[in-house]
């Protein structure tokens, strides 16, 4: 088992949740093809909701993303979205978000552009059962390499590693679920690294086996992005989880329609209804896994009190420093006062 800094990141958790007079809201956007949006899902609401977030669902394919996502206090972007149907909408949004649907990283500028679904997947299900469009050995997702990720020595200094200490850690309680990743050389310059798929796993890669593997990464607000996109508009994670609507394997319902050789997604497929009904965890986090996205959540919210902060230390200050008539200050005042300025780092 791994080592942690636990209390110290309770600590940190506790002093980021939201309290009542500062009611946070959480856009979530999820499939248009999910019949039942919070089923994989459900576990990121929860925990949005533990740290006292409203949560404003929204499809892939609804009018004015955009719009929402600037009217909404952080963003988290499923990987049941259609890449596709969103494209560049939100490639502007100053909104802190998590996304864990790769093709937007191309579209985003969060990694070099375009790259095959092999180069920044695994999936069982589609190294199984390959699609038509699959040319070669190097165009087909490789097999999930376990349960584990692996936290890089920089990427333990960052709240975003949930207090692990550096080297390996369970993120799945299963060995076979998918994950996002993207090789180090294809981030922008302004990446930062905090975990790795396992170097031992990925050696074996048909493409560029040599490099790491990043799968859960960042941007800050400001850091330089791929291609010509500039730099990052808002603080961004990248998240590992790679599945569907209801879990690691798309549904029946999901793949009705691409081709495959042979069939074989369609022959393979399980329905929504016999997926349901196996009760298998759709979204197997382990404690680690659960403790890193908790981390997620919180720094999240960390970068977006930053903007909400400084108006109010601003307006603060000004008070203090104007007659005693218009700041409101009772006659008789003197006005003098120690002024406690609200912490931002929190």
């Amino acid at each position: 088992m791994r080592s942690s800094m636990l209390p110290a990141f309770a600590s940190i958790l506790l002093l980021c949740v939201p309290t009542t007079a500062e009611q946070m809201t959480a856009l979530f956007v999820v499939g248009a093809a999910c019949s039942d949006a919070m089923y994989a899902d459900k576990i990121y609401k929860e925990r949005l909701e533990r740290q006292a977030y409203t949560v404003t669902l929204i499809k892939d394919s609804d009018e004015g993303l955009k719009e929402a996502c600037e009217s909404h206090d952080i963003m988290l972007i499923s990987a049941s979205i259609s890449g596709g149907a969103v494209n560049t909408q939100l490639n502007d949004c100053t909104t802190p978000q998590m996304i864990w649907e790769s093709r937007l990283y191309s579209y985003n500028g969060m990694q070099v552009s375009p790259l095959d679904e092999a180069l920044r997947v695994t999936s069982a299900f589609f190294h199984e059962n390959h699609e038509v469009a699959f040319k070669g050995p190097e165009q087909v997702p490789p097999y999930p390499t376990g349960p584990e990720f692996h936290i890089t020595q920089n990427g333990s200094e960052s709240p975003l590693a949930g207090g692990l200490t550096a080297g390996p850690a369970d993120f799945w309680t299963v060995n076979d679920y998918g994950m996002n990743y993207i090789d180090v050389s294809q981030l922008g310059k302004g990446a930062h690294v905090v975990a790795i798929l396992p170097p031992s796993k990925t050696s074996e890669f048909p493409v560029k086996p040599e490099g790491e593997k990043a799968t859960l990464f960042y941007y800050e607000k400001g850091d330089e992005l791929c291609g010509d996109l500039g730099r990052s508009p808002a603080f961004r994670i990248g998240w590992p989880a790679f599945g569907f609507c209801y879990g690691a394997s798309p549904s029946c319902e999901e793949v009705a329609n691409t081709k495959c050789v042979d069939n074989s997604c369609q022959d393979n497929c399980q329905t929504k209804e016999q997926i349901i009904n196996s009760g298998v965890n759709p979204s197997p986090l382990s404690c680690h896994g659960m403790q890193t996205l908790d981390s997620a959540i919180s720094t999240l919210t960390q970068e977006a009190r930053k903007g909400k902060a400084q108006p109010a230390q601003q307006k603060s200050l000004i008070q203090r420093h104007l007659p005693a008539e218009e700041a409101g200050i009772p006659m008789g005042s003197d006005g003098a006062a120690f002024i406690q300025m609200p912490r931002s780092d929190l």
